[in-house]
């Protein structure tokens, strides 16, 4: 980890706020009003997702809003995304068009698709890491918090928070980003 701060929280869709941990895809569907939550895995492979094409964007994107089948809980919280530009706006009924509603798109640190790698290193400006064209961005801290087993006291978690943005002829093209906090 390099990062003293997280360098993702939430994800804006428009006046939506979706927090890591906190919201869930049955409440981004709603308020986007269209979007199927898809299932695929079992177990520790187990993943719920949200995608929409943004077809506004220039170029175009898709996004995928994710929650872990284990660590999202049965009401399936967030726990990350995925967005990347795409050839085509092709949308489809598993992966329909952002509504107006969801527009603009953006992250807490105002790290987007579009943002140049300059301007990527000012708001976060040490990588933990570089994996092929990716710059990798890691924080690693504690909270406190509930016991989960039900003790009643305080107990340490653990929490990761990670964004990746792949940087292409100077600028960002697709970003994944995600948070968990485990005891």
């Amino acid at each position: 980890p390099s990062l003293n701060v997280r360098p993702a929280t939430r994800l804006r869709l428009g006046a939506f706020v979706a927090r890591f941990e906190k919201t869930t895809l049955a409440q981004i569907r709603d308020a986007m009003r269209v979007g199927t939550i898809e299932h695929q895995g079992d177990a520790g492979e187990s993943m719920y997702w949200l995608c929409y094409t943004v077809a506004r964007a220039q170029p175009p994107q898709r996004l995928w809003i994710t929650s872990h089948g284990e660590m999202g809980g049965r009401e399936h919280t967030v726990g990350g995304f995925m967005i990347e530009e795409i050839s085509r706006a092709q949308a489809s009924p598993g992966c329909p068009s952002m509504p107006s509603s969801g527009y603009p798109l953006s992250l807490d640190r105002g790290i987007w698709i579009g943002t140049n790698h300059s301007a990527l290193l000012r708001k976060l400006p040490t990588p933990s890491g570089l994996r092929g064209d990716w710059l990798e961005f890691l924080y690693e801290g504690r909270v406190r918090g509930r016991d989960p087993f039900g003790s009643g006291t305080d107990v340490d978690f653990a929490e990761i928070s990670a964004l990746s943005a792949r940087v292409v002829s100077g600028r960002v093209a697709a970003l994944q980003a995600w948070k968990v906090t485990a005891y």
